[in-house]
């Protein structure tokens, strides 16, 4: 609002423009992710009001097609207390007021450490949004994969809303008709702690959001107010699609000193499965593939004793889908066939001093005790 003046000068990092009869401008050009520093006076004849001051950010860069897959594993990010800061590309929100959630938390996930922690009671939501998708991105055409790892208190539930948001001006003022739902997962009859992976496709969204949110919804009356909506969610994947679809689910059981039996979901379209099998961590073209045309396989000559990590992929004939999620095991030690059978200790470090004790045993062995490690 001029207050009577004819028109404004708009100073935006030193880049000064007068003569605006409008009571906006927009410059163009600008960089993105950055903050720039404003001023705005009206010119009234030969005299200048005072400086109206302030700052904005600019939006990330959105993502294109020569972008994907984005990751985020926040592992770049602090947590601790009062620690709430993610990426600058991304949008949160808590409808508290005041309340900056969602937040960085401790997540161990394999060698991650941090994820996001997301929540909601019958009385406040949260959200967070990834990096907006640019215009000539179809949504429709990605695929969402991230990790959900249930709370770890007894008297929560944890359930997730992912949709896309068409306005997040709108959605950051508690409009969620700006917010259209494609999926809810719900691991609240999991096991605490537990972890689990999630692929999702957009092909059934036809709107034109461009902001992927994970939603923490208000909880509904029937649930008793004691009772929170707690969950972390970690490496976080966005990529196009890949028509054959990836393995979900997958399961090892059975573990024996040389042996596994590995299971996981039927994929549609897919005629054949291929496992593969290495060190944890190691490339996986290092893994020891197995093939077959059933949704199930037990694996033999492996090593006592020993960490592995499989995966599972799809083969629909015209190719193979993505990787499924890393499930790790330990095979068991060898079992004991011939006696007597020995172990005179010689091998490792025991009481080296009455105050010094090494917390060494054998391979194989495991102890307990009621008082300290020995």
């Amino acid at each position: 609002d001029g207050n009577g003046g004819s028109s404004f000068t708009v100073v935006l990092n030193n880049n000064t423009v007068t003569g605006v009869t409008d009571t906006f401008y927009t410059f163009v050009g600008l960089n993105d992710s950055t903050v720039f520093e404003y001023t705005v006076a009206s010119e009234c004849g030969e005299t200048i009001s005072p400086w109206l001051i302030g700052s904005i950010q600019t939006e990330c860069r959105p993502l294109t097609y020569g972008d994907l897959p984005y990751v985020e594993d926040f592992e770049a990010y602090s947590y601790g207390y009062q620690v709430y800061d993610i990426s600058p590309c991304w949008h949160k929100f808590d409808s508290l007021p005041s309340t900056n959630y969602p937040y960085p938390t401790n997540c161990i996930v394999n060698n991650d450490t941090v994820g996001l922690s997301i929540g909601s009671s019958s009385t406040v939501y949260e959200w967070a949004a990834l990096q907006r998708v640019d215009n000539t991105v179809d949504v429709s055409n990605l695929e969402l994969d991230f990790l959900i790892r249930r709370s770890n208190q007894t008297n929560t539930i944890s359930r997730l809303v992912v949709g896309v948001v068409s306005d997040i001006q709108a959605f950051e003022q508690s409009d969620l008709q700006t917010f259209v739902p494609v999926d809810t997962i719900d691991v609240s009859d999991e096991a605490i702690n537990s972890i689990h992976p999630i692929a999702l496709m957009f092909d059934n969204y036809t709107d034109s959001g461009k902001y992927i949110t994970f939603l923490a919804p208000q909880l509904p009356d029937s649930i008793p107010n004691s009772i929170y909506n707690s969950f972390i969610i970690d490496n976080v994947v966005l990529k196009v699609a890949n028509p054959c679809l990836t393995p979900q689910h997958v399961e090892v059981t059975q573990i024996t000193h040389n042996t596994v039996s590995v299971a996981w979901d039927d994929v549609a379209d897919s005629d054949s499965s291929l496992v593969l099998i290495g060190t944890p961590g190691a490339d996986i073209s290092t893994f020891t593939p197995y093939y077959t045309y059933s949704n199930n396989v037990i694996i033999d000559s492996l090593n006592p004793d020993t960490d592995y990590e499989l995966i599972v992929k799809a083969d629909c004939g015209d190719g193979l889908s993505d990787a499924s999620y890393p499930v790790r095991f330990h095979t068991l030690c060898t079992p004991i066939d011939i006696l007597p059978w020995a172990e005179d200790f010689e091998s490792v470090n025991g009481i080296s001093s009455f105050y010094s004790r090494v917390n060494n045993l054998p391979p194989c062995w495991l102890y307990y005790n009621t008082g300290y490690p020995i």
